[in-house]
């Protein structure tokens, strides 16, 4: 194979004795674009199940998959879509959002995908970025959309997955089409085309698109090294980067997805009736089993590797889950929208066990830097600070923005997240720096509550900070500076009037606290890492 080494820009921390550098010379990715390489993947792995419903217990072979994307990927162009179009999935991961999604790979369109969770103004903010033509859709957020598409500027296709009067029935793009076999997937003319679109959580305002090129999605490597036939199971929406890069892992090494619509917390145990090699869950998912009784047909040896990322989670919290599950490989993940690749791993399990609150080792193909947020120093072992990064799974920017925010001086990607590591390279994610923070799976943004909260007649000054809960990661908690005269309002009187002008995810479950004064920078500005810093110690 050809080889290329990964290198970062010629600049001042290139040579640092504290820039950590993995082994970087690895494969060149295939110049003829992620589309071409998924068709090929499927055909070498024809014969072999490529799916499973893991409601139903459906399965989809790898020949079925092709040519379910064939057509599919035949009917888009049909329907007029072109590449560089934008597409965008609204639904719950299905069997279908497969199809969907690696039809319009092969193509040359653009993925961006929207939450069925959220609602028609966040969707509609997000849409208005990429302005689809045509929106894939689950039966349940079909009413969604359908107000959605009344606002934008050019009204999409609407493809329902199920049966429907008013719209394309997905079905509609998988009956044979006579040009099937003679159809071949679009090579691209570089690999520094878009591939996908996914948004941001906004550390300081609204969503942007993140642009993942063909280049950082084929130089994800993984989980290249596991065996054949790996079953991974997945909960993830197709709004999620994740769900990208659990389809990467499977089509690239012919692995089988163990596809659930949901993940029922009241209720985990029926996931275990299958033989799962890998999951990724949540803290609030994966203390499910701790908190509910297992059923006499459960059997905790069929998950072998679980995987907790999302939101932190405690020594404590992991040792009970590995009580439920004394055999399975338990560890900490750490990843970022704007990574095409996690970022951390471990290569044993006696050193997860070791450091159980670490989320792993650096990995091949990236580089790795810890900076002093007032100094810009680069820090050694046992010092936190910023983590930076340098890899060819980064994303190429921001869609349609100015993304000078998303890198540093020398052009090392800012995580916005602080850690540390130790003398053994093991690395701790310590908190964020950015202003916005996750409630269960949502990134919550503070300005939308604090604008909610500067409206009401006897607010001076707010800020909504996450305050740590131990499930739900962060509940959005506020900081109220009351004006003058105007001290008869309670605490709970705002609560009350946040919470009945936001949605659920945004509702003040950590309450309201009035002060005299919000601390502020010399500039002005509310300092929220002071704010952060004195809510951990309790100061607040």
């Amino acid at each position: 194979p050809v080889i290329i080494t990964f290198g970062v820009m010629a600049n001042e921390s290139q040579n640092h004795p504290n820039v950590i550098s993995t082994d970087n010379t690895l494969a060149l990715p295939d110049r003829r674009g992620i589309g071409y390489v998924y068709y090929h993947s499927m055909l070498k792995n024809r014969g072999k199940i490529a799916q499973i419903n893991g409601n139903t217990g459906e399965e989809e072979s790898y020949d079925q998959l092709l040519m379910k994307c064939i057509r599919t990927a035949i009917t888009m162009q049909l329907k007029g879509i072109r590449p560089g179009d934008f597409i965008s999935i609204c639904s719950p991961d299905a069997l279908e959002c497969f199809v969907a999604y690696i039809a319009s790979l092969f193509i040359g369109a653009i993925s961006a995908s929207i939450c069925e969770d959220m609602s028609v103004e966040e969707n509609l903010y997000l849409l208005e970025q990429v302005n689809p033509k045509m929106i894939f859709v689950s039966k349940g957020a079909v009413e969604l959309i359908e107000k959605i598409s009344e606002r934008l500027k050019d009204h999409p296709v609407i493809v329902v997955f199920g049966a429907t009067n008013k719209h394309t029935a997905f079905d509609e793009f998988l009956v044979k089409r006579s040009q099937e076999d003679q159809f071949r997937p679009r090579e691209v003319d570089s690999l520094t085309e878009t591939a996908i679109v996914g948004f941001s959580s906004g550390s300081t305002g609204r969503p942007k698109g993140i642009c993942h090129t063909h280049y950082s999605m084929l130089s994800n490597f993984t989980l290249s090294d596991r065996k054949e036939n790996l079953r991974i199971a997945v909960f993830f929406s197709s709004y999620w980067t994740l769900f990208h890069v659990f389809v990467h892992e499977t089509l690239t090494n012919g692995f089988i997805r163990i596809v659930f619509s949901g993940f029922d917390t009241m209720n985990p145990w029926p996931i275990l009736n299958y033989h799962i090699d890998y999951a990724l869950l949540g803290p609030n998912e994966c203390m499910a089993f701790t908190r509910t009784e297992k059923p006499p047909f459960a059997d905790p040896s069929n998950l072998k590797e679980l995987a907790i990322g999302g939101n932190s989670i405690s020594n404590d919290q992991i040792a009970k889950v590995q009580s439920v599950f004394p055999d399975a490989f338990i560890h900490s993940t750490y990843g970022q929208t704007e990574v095409f690749e996690v970022i951390f791993n471990f290569p044993s399990r006696s050193l997860a066990r070791r450091y159980t609150n670490s989320v792993g080792l650096p990995i091949a193909g990236f580089h790795y830097k810890v900076v002093d947020l007032n100094t810009e120093e680069i820090l050694g072992p046992n010092r936190k600070g910023e983590l930076r990064l340098r890899s060819a799974c980064q994303t190429s920017g921001y869609y349609n923005h100015d993304s000078s925010e998303m890198f540093d001086s020398e052009g090392w990607l800012k995580t916005g997240d602080l850690v540390y590591y130790n003398e053994e390279r093991c690395f701790f994610i310590t908190g964020r720096i950015k202003e916005s923070f996750k409630y269960l799976y949502h990134h919550i943004s503070p300005v939308e509550i604090e604008s909610v909260l500067m409206a009401h007649p006897s607010v001076g000054r707010a800020v909504v900070l996450g305050l740590p809960h131990e499930t739900d990661d962060n509940h959005p908690f506020a900081l109220v500076e009351l004006l003058e005269n105007k001290g008869n309002v309670k605490a709970n009187d705002l609560v009350r009037y946040v919470d009945s002008r936001v949605e659920d995810q945004k509702r003040l479950r950590g309450g309201v606290k009035i002060v005299k004064r919000i601390p502020l920078t010399p500039t002005g500005k509310v300092n929220r890492f002071k704010l952060r810093e004195m809510l951990k110690k309790q100061e607040i």
